[in-house]
């Protein structure tokens, strides 16, 4: 069932140093078993993902760990396939890291930063992408982070110089 996969793959996650992933994969598991009302997990498997579940948090804090889980929970059924396939050991992370461009975005902030580049609100990304605004807003200092900069003017900038966006298309009269 799907929603081991996901959990598996969050165990996998949080076993890998990688928290945010695991928490944002466990709260897309929740929400669809919340969906379904399945359960299939044995308890055994409940026990490990408990011990997941209170590593990733222990690790990520409170607020970063909410927002996590917020945003898996509102992750589609696409989306979250993709980021479980995007999961891997830290060492075959750094292996593609090196491959590919220096900076890497989470599906999730390349959404982000596609409305970023436009000029909106994080109220506005927050109703264009059905996230919570401090949800948003999370995304958006995270990719500052990344990127190296302090503001959201800096974060376009770069990302436009790295190739990672297309400029926005000017507004049509």
């Amino acid at each position: 069932m799907v929603i081991n996969v996901f959990e598996g793959t969050a165990l996998a996650a949080a076993a890998w140093n990688q928290p945010e992933e695991a928490a944002r994969l466990l709260g897309a598991a929740e929400a669809l078993t919340d969906q379904s009302g399945a359960r299939t997990m044995i308890a055994t498997d409940r026990a490990a993902r408990q011990r997941a579940l209170e590593a990733v948090q222990a690790s990520l804090g409170g607020a970063r760990f909410r927002a996590a889980w917020s945003d898996g929970r509102q992750l589609t059924m696409n989306r979250a396939i993709a980021d479980v396939q995007a999961i891997v050991p830290l060492e075959a992370a750094a292996d593609q890291a090196r491959a590919q461009s220096a900076i890497k975005l989470s599906p999730r902030e390349e959404d982000v930063l596609g409305l970023l580049v436009t000029g909106i609100s994080d109220r506005e990304m927050a109703d264009a992408l059905f996230l919570g605004v401090r949800t948003v807003e999370v995304h958006v200092s995270r990719i500052r982070a990344k990127l190296g900069v302090r503001t959201r003017t800096a974060a376009v900038a770069a990302a436009l110089a790295a190739g990672l966006v297309n400029p926005a298309p000017p507004p049509s009269d």
